[in-house]
């Protein structure tokens, strides 16, 4: 985990100039259903023998670049089954959580602390070696562009996403699930 890290580190130093260089999420973002995204990419993955999947993805909503967050989250997949042994079992959890964020200080309270709605995209059981330190900078980047962040964790990856609701985009969002099939419970996806 350390060296993963480590090896982290140094592939986002290399990609610091074209993260500057690169246009932001923002020029192509629209609302859509990152859980059904998921499961797109989950179903295209090959896996050696006898391994296998399990899902429990909701349907959640995010606004941001959709082909970013495809290529982001195939890197995490493709790394996460590819580390996988026969016979193995590759967990991918997609759900609404809250997300701690920090409030500065000013000088006389101290810091305090907000929460804010998020999905959270849990991918456990695939072994992720230091090799693929590269590949996991670029989902990083392409996640950091739309206010996520991805964590490793030592049973496998941690990508958390700000929630479209927490913006106030509740009915883009509704569209969005409407689109894809989902249905909408008292104003809740």
């Amino acid at each position: 985990l350390a060296a993963l890290d480590r090896d982290l580190g140094v592939a986002e130093k290399t990609l610091s100039p074209l993260r500057a260089a690169a246009p932001t999420g923002a020029a192509f973002a629209r609302t859509f259903n990152v859980g059904a995204l998921i499961e797109e990419i989950a179903g295209d993955l090959t896996l050696p023998a006898g391994a296998r999947i399990s899902r429990e993805i909701e349907p959640c909503v995010v606004y941001a670049d959709e082909s970013q967050l495809r290529a982001a989250f195939r890197i995490a997949l493709r790394l996460a089954a590819s580390g996988l042994t026969a016979g193995g079992l590759l967990t991918i959890s997609v759900q609404r959580a809250r997300r701690r964020t920090a409030l500065p200080a000013d000088g006389v309270r101290p810091k305090a602390e907000a929460f804010e709605d998020a999905v959270a995209v849990d991918i456990d059981g695939g072994r992720i070696e230091a090799g693929y330190a590269a590949s996991l900078g670029v989902a990083r980047t392409l996640l950091q562009a739309h206010g996520g962040r991805l964590e490793l964790e030592p049973a496998g990856l941690r990508i958390v996403l700000p929630e479209a609701t927490a913006a106030g985009d509740r009915r883009a969002a509704a569209l969005a699930l409407e689109d894809s099939g989902q249905f909408i419970v008292a104003g809740r996806p």
